[in-house]
């Protein structure tokens, strides 16, 4: 159960290293709550539990998700300079 917590961690400190800015890490980040609860639908609908293979696809999905917002800030951050 620590898994997801600790990857969305190293997760945040990577945007930060990155970006060099906690606010636009934070922009990133705010897609997580989105995903998580579409998978947690995604989980109720198809009648499973949280289990390791789920766990490592959730760790996945934030990947996703994160990697979205990065493309996003980026493009934004292009058209801005």
């Amino acid at each position: 159960m620590i898994v997801v917590p600790l990857s969305i961690g190293l997760i945040a400190l990577l945007l930060y290293f990155a970006f060099h800015s906690i606010g636009q890490a934070l922009l990133i980040l705010v897609n997580l709550p989105l995903a998580l609860i579409g998978g947690i639908v995604a989980l109720y609908v198809s009648g499973q539990y949280l289990s390791v293979p789920s766990s490592i696809g959730f760790i996945t999905l934030f990947g996703v998700a994160v990697l979205n917002g990065v493309v996003m800030v980026e493009a934004i951050n292009l058209r801005i300079e």
